[in-house]
């Protein structure tokens, strides 16, 4: 019966030991993937856009423009964003923004988001 039990155990030993992935290699995204500025361009364009992507949430350690970010805003001959910078100067729009930034009963950000 011991003989049965460790064949057993060997076999069963021998099947996770196969089942087991051959590399342990994690997924490396590439540089596209994890881009924030593209470039649109094609054959019917005569000059390339840009679309600059954003991260709304992110820490200082982790935020930078590349020098090819820079060069891209620098050529610019115009840029567009996802709010009207005039609005930002109208005390009547800004304020109502403003109040939408407090929260209540003492919740802070921190209380809100994992670390």
């Amino acid at each position: 019966m011991q003989k049965i039990c460790f064949s057993l155990f060997l076999a069963l030993l021998a099947v996770a030991a196969w089942a087991q992935p051959a590399s342990s290699a994690q997924y490396a995204p590439t540089a596209e993937e994890n881009a924030l500025l593209w470039e649109i361009s094609g054959k019917e364009l005569k000059e390339p856009s840009y679309l600059f992507g954003t991260i709304h949430m992110i820490g200082k350690e982790d935020f930078f423009l590349t020098d090819a970010t820079k060069a891209s805003f620098g050529k610019a001959q115009q840029v567009a964003f996802e709010i009207d910078m005039e609005d930002m100067m109208d005390f009547t729009k800004l304020m109502p923004l403003m109040m939408k930034a407090f929260m209540a009963n003492d919740t802070t950000l921190s209380d809100l988001l994992s670390e």
